[in-house]
């Protein structure tokens, strides 16, 4: 027969002293409650629950490693050498075969005539004013006071081609922190509504000015400042309109 009392089996009317946390498989006394673990127990109030607002991410986030970000695997991604390549259709990583071309120099870039040009007209000789290269210039006269062709490097001038129709003459000079002694010879073939072919040929030591595809060389101006390749932007401004500029 089981004891009654403080010391009988539930069943008889006892109970044992529960356990520290308490029995999981009895009913709490009358009233009362076994105390719960730390943070709660499944089944009882309180239980185990996530925290006011539930379980979320650190104060900012959570971010990359420390050594800034997480980067690609070795050999880039998909497990197996070289990674992913460029999606199709997209062409080769990196620069084509001999690298990118550079962009034209404004209206200058090639070789080809230039029909045209606005004015006044700015830009670099293509490939330079080397000995032997030409300068053709096609254009008409639009006024009688004067206009000019220029070879410059910044401010100055290496060869300044100035045709004055007012005054019968066309002038050259070279300006370095000023301007030259000038050299005047016959313009009678500038004038006003007249259509003209310019042509200066550049040699080592001179400029050759041809006016309308004569044989001969109407100027001839000795170079006066060296070197004579330094002098490669090409200037034209003043009372002159020009179809074309092409380069020999």
């Amino acid at each position: 027969m089981y004891p009654t009392g403080s010391h009988a089996p539930p069943e008889k009317g006892g109970h044992y002293p529960p356990p520290q946390g308490g029995y999981g498989g009895y009913p709490p006394p009358s009233g009362g409650a076994y105390p719960p673990p730390p943070g709660g127990a499944p089944g009882y109030p309180g239980g185990y629950g996530p925290p006011p607002g539930g379980y979320g991410p650190p104060p900012g986030g959570y971010g990359g490693p420390s050594s800034g970000g997480y980067g690609p695997p070795p050999g880039g991604y998909g497990g197996h050498p070289g990674g992913y390549g460029p999606p199709p259709g997209t062409g080769p990583v990196g620069p084509p075969p001999g690298g990118y071309a550079p962009p034209p120099m404004g209206n200058m870039g090639h070789m080809g005539p230039i029909y045209n040009p606005p004015m006044p007209f700015r830009g670099r000789v293509p490939g330079g004013v080397v000995p032997g290269r030409s300068i053709i210039i096609k254009g008409m006269v639009t006024a009688d006071d004067r206009f000019s062709v220029n070879l410059k490097c910044g401010d100055e001038y290496g060869l300044h081609f100035n045709p004055r129709p007012s005054q019968g003459c066309v002038v050259l000079n070279h300006n370095q922190n000023g301007w030259g002694p000038e050299e005047r010879h016959d313009g009678s073939m500038f004038q006003p509504g007249q259509h003209f072919e310019l042509c200066i040929h550049v040699e080592p030591n001179q400029y050759l000015v041809f006016i309308n595809q004569q044989p001969n060389p109407n100027i001839t101006f000795a170079a006066r400042l060296y070197p004579i390749e330094k002098y490669d932007e090409l200037h034209i401004d003043g009372s002159v309109q020009i179809s074309e500029i092409k380069f020999a």
